[in-house]
């Protein structure tokens, strides 16, 4: 920690005057040590066999320095901002707490792998007090796969908001990464726009509003779908449950539709690659002539519940559902032709029309609504 009560149980923040007086945990009043060195940011640490509810593995030096960066630079443009804000009715510490026109905004920096339940709790419990988490993890934690694709490990998506929006700080370069538009193809594999802000161009409304551009990765898209359809399958074979499934239902990867496996703009909702949960529910649709909206309802619900279609872990999104993806994935199935809207009760299917499809036309069809 960098702040701690002193004797006279005034906040304050580590230093080299600290080293000859006592300090105090703010959260838990137990005495904390101080420490620093060549190569240590001053800081404060508890002592062993501490029971402190804000205390956690020990702090990295990465940590440290780069909640102190941020708190730096977003003091400068607003008055209302407060390093290590011990929160008592929910007893937790942010890493940075801001008031703001009247909202509060705790911005926590993870450097390190962190459990869902554990990011869920703190989130909730500051959204709780109506306070607005904003996560921002450390950008060693995401790896840059080719232009506008990014790997992203499932415990960093727990960060993706409802505007498919995601927040990385490089503490040594000062860069701030924001990710928006982020789409998944697989699991872990993410096509997105991606700015960069330096030290000097770090706002609070570059954390709160991603800049959102259209990215144009069609090209790309169709590489991975093809070696997802004639590469991977050869690796795997019918290891692969939607593969077993795939073939015994008749079809095989080559002969499913062009729009199956198509990115979609709620895609993040769902981790389950595209193809796969896509594939799921035209194999279900493909067999009927019509189905109503309850009974499609019902069958990704029993897909969910099979692990067939399985929604990503976004503790952030509070008003969406992966079925915001799949009716996404119906009305391109709409535009396809396959559906047809019955009223309000449903769909007419026509499977004859899926090989009358032109991917081209599909993708610029979606790049309408990005």
């Amino acid at each position: 920690m960098l702040i701690a009560r002193n004797e006279h149980s005034a906040l304050q923040l580590a230093g080299p005057d600290c080293m000859t007086t006592k300090h105090f945990c703010p959260a838990c009043a137990e005495p904390v040590i101080y420490r620093s060195g060549p190569n240590t940011m001053p800081h404060f640490a508890h002592r062993k066999n501490s029971v402190c509810s804000t205390t956690s593995d020990a702090e990295s030096s990465v940590h440290l320095a780069g909640k102190m960066t941020l708190y730096e630079i977003l003091s400068q443009e607003n008055p209302q901002v407060y390093l290590e804000k011990y929160l008592p009715e929910i007893k937790q510490k942010s890493d940075i707490y801001i008031v703001r026109r009247g909202r509060q905004y705790a911005i926590e920096f993870q450097c390190s792998q962190i459990s869902l339940s554990i990011f869920r709790k703190r989130s909730e419990g500051y959204l709780s007090q109506g306070i607005v988490p904003i996560w921002i993890f450390n950008h060693k934690l995401v790896r840059r796969l080719k232009s506008g694709q990014w790997q992203v490990p499932g415990l960093i998506q727990m960060g993706i908001t409802e505007k498919a929006h995601l927040l990385t700080f490089d503490p040594h370069r000062n860069q701030l990464f924001s990710f928006s538009g982020l789409i998944p193809f697989s699991s872990n594999h993410f096509f997105t726009h991606t700015t960069i802000a330096t030290r000097s161009q770090i706002t609070l409304n570059k954390l709160l509003t991603p800049e959102s551009e259209k990215t144009d990765f069609y090209s790309v898209w169709l590489k991975k779908r093809n070696y997802h359809v004639y590469i991977r399958p050869r690796l795997e074979g019918l290891r692969v449950p939607f593969y077993r499934r795939l073939y015994q239902s008749g079809y095989y990867l080559t002969t499913l539709p062009a729009f199956v496996g198509i990115p979609m703009n709620n895609g993040f909702l769902i981790r389950t690659p595209a193809l796969e949960w896509q594939g799921s529910i035209f194999l279900v649709l493909v067999q009927r002539k019509q189905i109503s909206v309850t009974e499609l309802k019902q069958i990704v619900t029993s897909l969910i519940e099979a692990c067939e279609i399985k929604p990503a872990n976004l503790p952030l999104v509070q008003r969406m559902t992966p079925m915001d993806a799949v009716n996404e994935f119906l009305r391109v199935l709409c535009f396809c032709g396959f559906l047809t809207p019955n009223g309000r009760q449903g769909y007419r299917i026509d499977a004859g029309s899926v090989n009358d499809i032109d991917v081209t036309k599909l993708y610029r069809f979606l790049q309408k609504f990005r």
